[in-house]
């Protein structure tokens, strides 16, 4: 089972926070999963610096900002909202029960801080459209249908921006723009590693990444500080079509859209766990089933 749990926020007083919270979204999740089982927590942060989380986390997501300098200031009773996604049965029902017993939200960093008042949690597509839950199984049904509706292309958009890593040691060893080698490419990485059960694409997965172009697309690109000017991250946000080769293998197509439909729970590109590469199948398809409700 993957989900997708939305908080719906109200900020309690004033407070001011960096205008890269994805950082402090992370600390704050565990620290809130350490409280309710804190080895569960090691264990779904994983071991090791190549273990990938079996989750993501949004930055904070404003309905109104007001930003000074790198500083964003929020006042009593702005709202707000941020999600959390699990990406194995194990991630997922830890995040359900953290969303059960919590009920306030707070950031802190470098004398900033900013507490908010968890209004709402919603798990299902019904009641928020970042919101959803669906069995692998299911998830292998929703690409099927997708594939028969939109054979041909398929629209993505980008909530917070997404970059990549690509070649290290080489120069420039990132990108940020939104080429399907490199977002096709980043999802089947994710499905290897976090999604195995879903099984294995053809020719291991490199035709695949090489059957889609990028269409058209609108957006911007955007560089997040991590803590200090040598920890900039650059990252693309926006919304962009695939077109999918018209002689392509019908197992090929498929593939592509399974993966879409897998990157509304695992993100797309670096640092899905501090609030980049938040996506979803665009509003422009005409197929976006993401589960029950």
């Amino acid at each position: 089972m993957l989900v997708s749990i939305v908080a719906l926020m109200e900020a309690e007083g004033p407070g001011t926070l960096p205008m890269t919270t994805g950082e402090l979204m992370q600390g704050a999740l565990l620290h809130r999963l350490s409280a309710i089982d804190a080895a569960a927590t090691d264990r779904l942060h994983g071991s090791g610096q190549s273990a990938r989380p079996p989750y993501t986390i949004s930055p904070l997501l404003y309905d109104h900002e007001e930003v000074h300098g790198r500083d964003v200031t929020i006042v009593d009773g702005d709202r707000t909202w941020f999600r959390v996604t699990g990406l194995n049965e194990g991630a997922s029902a830890f995040l359900l029960e953290m969303a059960q017993q919590t009920e306030r939200w707070e950031l802190a960093s470098c004398g900033r801080k900013a507490r908010f008042r968890i209004n709402r949690w919603k798990t299902l597509p019904s009641e928020h459209p970042w919101a959803g839950r669906i069995a692998l199984d299911d998830l292998w049904q929703s690409a099927w249908l997708a594939m028969q509706r939109e054979p041909d292309r398929i629209w993505l958009d980008f909530l917070t921006p997404t970059g990549f890593p690509v070649e290290p040691g080489h120069w420039p060893a990132w990108s940020h723009l939104p080429l399907p080698e490199l977002v096709f490419g980043s999802l089947l990485r994710k499905q290897r590693e976090l999604a195995s059960a879903l099984g294995e694409p053809p020719g291991g997965g490199s035709a695949v990444q090489s059957v889609a172009a990028l269409g058209e697309y609108k957006g911007e690109s955007r560089a997040l500080n991590f803590g200090g000017h040598d920890s900039l991250e650059r990252g693309f946000l926006g919304t962009c079509e695939y077109v999918i080769r018209p002689e392509a293998p019908r197992v090929e197509v498929f593939w592509l859209h399974l993966l879409a439909a897998l990157a509304f729970y695992c993100g797309v590109g670096t640092k899905t766990s501090w609030g980049m590469g938040v996506t979803r199948r665009s509003r422009y398809a005409n197929f976006t089933y993401r589960g029950a409700g």
